[in-house]
């Protein structure tokens, strides 16, 4: 009868435990169900998510010329920030660009206001031009950083700005 009392006993608690577990289940939200349902793809749609770009910094005379070519498969936009310029005098340094296609913003970047399409290069480059006459006699380095991004349509007329770029070319499909 012992024995009994015991296998009963451990029934009626396992019952009462899968109760309150449902009970739990059912207050929070929480469900224990699964899909089974599936489906098979056919096809196949090439996915691209890497691009690169590659820096053209042409030294002509202590001058920095400098273009961007995308080298990668996909639309890129570009912006380039200039290291050592905020050490040297001021008007030491002055820039030759075209408005059409670059912009100094407050952060410091220039932002290129074109999508570069993969393969090609900047129309125009971003010329720094330094003033022998202006510049220190202790060697000085400015150092060009290039930061890209892959393009992303927000609308069709409308690029997604990343976040910490002020600027985004207009542009569409």
């Amino acid at each position: 009868m012992k024995k009994t009392m015991n296998k009963v006993t451990k029934i009626i608690a396992c019952l009462a435990l899968l109760a309150c577990t449902f009970l739990v289940c059912e207050k929070t939200g929480i469900t224990g169900a699964y899909f089974s349902d599936h489906t098979e793809a056919k096809g196949s749609v090439p996915l691209i998510l890497s691009y690169k770009t590659e820096l053209n910094e042409i030294d002509d005379e202590g001058n920095k010329n400098i273009g961007i070519k995308n080298t990668g498969e996909i639309d890129v936009i570009i912006r380039v920030r200039l290291f050592g310029v905020d050490a040297l005098p001021e008007g030491t340094v002055s820039y030759e660009y075209d408005e059409d296609l670059w912009v100094l913003e407050d952060d410091g970047y220039w932002y290129y206001k074109k999508i570069l399409p993969a393969g090609e290069q900047t129309e125009a480059g971003l010329k720094v031009i330094v003033d022998p006459d202006k510049a220190p006699e202790e060697d000085f380095e400015i150092t060009v950083v290039v930061e890209t991004e892959r393009v992303v349509y927000e609308t069709e007329t409308t690029l997604v700005k990343p976040d910490g770029w002020t600027y985004v070319p207009e542009g569409g499909n």
